[in-house]
């Protein structure tokens, strides 16, 4: 049996008619690559190539799956993954230039090399090899931004899967692809493979150049010129193709892998809308190719929603893809499966759109879903933001100033994690509560409010002063019987579990009650008892939840740290100074305060490295016990958050001014 037609020969074409260098090369000239090629074999947690090591080699990777990762001092973080039919190292190459990336096997892995002096050869002997590869890479240096190519590892092929009506599609993917370009910065495509007759991109007020398979007898979509051709632009920079999938199918059916890998060099995220036949070839293929798979769905297709949710999660399981499960909600009715991401929607979004035409959400009337379509944005594009907020009593009050100054400047928060006080304040912000009306309820704990609430709360000394009933009924008077699914924003409380000293992270259940137990101070309130377990404050063990605001998914970590050294801290006044202190030096009392917080101050130091901007309001003139003087530590909070801001900007694409806004409606404003 002649090369040609062997199995290894018909793999090693696939693989390289896949590669953007290869796609278009005559039989011929792949067979000669093919050739050229060796297998190797790399057993699970090998590394392929590290980060700047002679790029020498191109990796084709037959089996198995691939971590690129970036290794930053001890810290290890994974920036994509990568499975069968991907290339590593191709511009290597072709430039000599080293490895950009450490890359690394997440399972047993099966690769094809060719090695760069083999390539030369190769080249020596066919030069029409590299006349070809001129040609395709004059096309891709003149399609990319600054004529440089892009790095795929980067890149990201996201698949919309939708159980949505026909108006409800073209309202959510374009409020998301214009939220994408908004929140990113970075080129974005929209190919929509199912509205029809480019229903999206004729929302968006474009004039779509519909394709058929009749357009590409002549053309060749591995051609990125043929792109250009059918490509519409909106003011936003957001780049739009129609393409209905069926045009796919047939005799272009194996450019598709092709196609994609061009998309993958050409865009930082191409959201891919497909039709809801899910069976067909072409939707089957786009969905293993993709990076991410996105699930959106709705009250109005609710049992349809169910069978293709179980579809799209049956392809996850297989190929290990990442899956988003977005659902528009309009009631308080649970969705049908469990969903990562709640959108508030209404029927008169639909309305508006079918008498308008303008998919565009108006600010003013749907707040709070443009900003959730704005946190998805961010969840895909890795940029979410994460608040973590620190244990310090009435210093907490300073965190009312931090989230006042996000919010003039437009700072979004997506996720939070706060630990004693900093678990109150940050259960209130989640559950929708703004900077004034936090310093509203502040304001209201007087000296009077404290004195007659702790005293009928006193209790026998048995493993607390206090009981805690009077907090936990403050606590459900603000925040009600909510629970962690209905807050607006994700939200984790940090507690000690007393009889083992691990950390406990509280996020099901009642907010009120993770609350009670985050804040429950050793000897001064009793432990909280909470599934089996007897929590107390979380500043024992975690001061600054940084590490547990990571652990949520956020990628830029911002942390309010509000412990400092216990001898910068101001001295008792008068009378309690002698009363706590005495004669003979300080007592009990006195000893364990002092101990919290040299503890709290040496793990916070440790804590608050892993944050990429910490905020430290200096507090020293304050006492902890001091909830009276909200006004002042609010206004001291402002202070130190006001000079961070501009580093904060600078790590959100969002502020950058360098590229054009988006388009929105004239009553848009800064949304936070």
């Amino acid at each position: 049996m002649s090369f040609c037609m062997s199995e290894a020969w018909s793999d090693a074409r696939y693989f390289l008619k896949k590669i953007f260098l290869f796609a278009t090369l005559p039989d011929e000239a792949v067979q000669r690559i093919a050739d050229c090629l060796k297998p190797l074999s790399f057993p699970k947690g090998a590394v392929i190539c590290r980060e700047g090591d002679p790029g020498n080699s191109l990796f084709l990777i037959q089996s198995g799956r691939v971590r690129v990762v970036d290794q930053h001092e001890q810290e290890e973080q994974t920036l994509a993954y990568l499975g069968r039919g991907d290339a590593l190292g191709e511009m290597g190459l072709l430039t000599g230039d080293p490895c950009r990336a450490t890359v690394k096997t997440d399972t047993p892995c099966e690769v094809l090399v060719l090695t760069k002096e083999t390539f030369e050869t190769l080249l020596k002997g066919y030069p029409a090899i590299a006349v070809h590869l001129s040609h395709v890479l004059s096309q891709r240096l003149a399609m990319t931004p600054q004529g440089r190519l892009r790095d795929t590892t980067s890149s990201e092929l996201i698949a919309l899967v939708n159980a949505l009506t026909l108006d409800e599609q073209i309202l959510v993917t374009t409020a998301l692809a214009i939220a994408l370009v908004e929140q990113t910065r970075r080129r974005i495509l929209l190919l929509d493979l199912g509205t029809p007759d480019g229903a999206a991109a004729r929302a968006l007020g474009l004039r779509p150049i519909l394709s058929s398979e009749a357009m590409f007898r002549e053309e060749d979509l591995h051609d990125a010129r043929v792109l250009q051709r059918i490509l519409n632009i909106h003011p936003s920079g957001l780049e739009v193709i129609s393409l209905p999938y069926r045009v796919l199918a047939g005799h272009l059916f194996p450019a598709l892998h092709p196609f994609l890998n061009l998309l993958k060099q050409l865009y930082d995220f191409t959201l891919l809308l497909l039709p809801d036949v899910l069976q067909h070839p072409v939707t089957t293929t786009i969905m293993e190719e993709a990076d991410t798979l996105l699930f959106v769905a709705g009250e109005s297709t609710r049992g349809q929603a169910a069978t293709l949710w179980e579809q799209s999660s049956q392809l996850v399981a297989m190929t290990k893809k990442r899956l988003h499960t977005v659902w528009l909600r309009e009631n308080l009715d649970p969705p049908p499966f469990p969903a990562d991401v709640m959108i508030p929607w209404s029927e008169g979004l639909v309305e508006r759109f079918r008498l308008s035409g303008s998919p565009y959400l108006h600010y003013a009337d749907q707040r709070h879903t443009t900003l959730m379509f704005d946190r998805l944005a961010r969840r895909l594009g890795k940029l979410r933001v994460g608040l973590a907020l620190g244990s310090g009593a009435a210093y907490g009050y300073t965190i009312i100033g931090v989230l006042r100054v996000f919010e003039r400047e437009g700072i979004p928060v997506d996720t939070i994690a706060g630990t004693s006080m900093g678990a109150l304040i940050g259960s209130f912000h989640a559950a929708g509560k703004n900077a004034d009306e936090l310093e509203a309820i502040a304001r209201s704990i007087t000296k009077r409010w404290l004195y007659e609430r702790m005293f009928w709360d006193l209790t026998l000394p048995r493993a607390g002063i206090l009981a805690g009933q009077t907090v936990a009924a403050f606590l459900r008077d603000v925040l009600g019987d909510i629970e962690f699914p209905e807050l607006q924003t994700p939200f984790a409380a940090v507690a000690t579990d007393i009889l083992t000293g691990n950390e406990v992270v509280v996020n099901t259940g009642k907010v009120y009650q993770a609350v009670r137990a985050s804040i429950s101070l050793p000897i001064v309130f009793t432990p909280y008892e909470h599934q089996g377990k007897y929590l107390v404050d979380g500043g024992l063990v975690n001061p600054v939840p940084t590490s547990v605001v990571r652990g949520m998914g956020a990628d830029l970590l911002i942390s309010v740290n509000l412990t400092s050294k216990p001898e910068l801290r101001r001295a008792l006044p008068g009378f309690r100074r002698v009363l706590l202190a005495g004669p003979y030096g300080p007592n009990m009392i006195e000893v364990f305060f002092k101990m919290l917080y040299t503890m709290q101050y040496e793990i916070a130091q440790a804590r608050t490295e892993l944050a990429h901007v910490t905020i430290t309001p200096e507090t020293r003139n304050f006492l902890w016990t001091e909830f009276h003087r909200a006004a002042e530590l609010i206004r001291i909070g402002e202070e130190a958050a006001e000079p961070i801001i501009p580093k904060i900007k600078a790590l959100l694409p969002f502020f950058a001014d360098y590229c054009r806004v988006p388009l929105r409606q004239p009553d848009f404003v800064t949304p936070y």
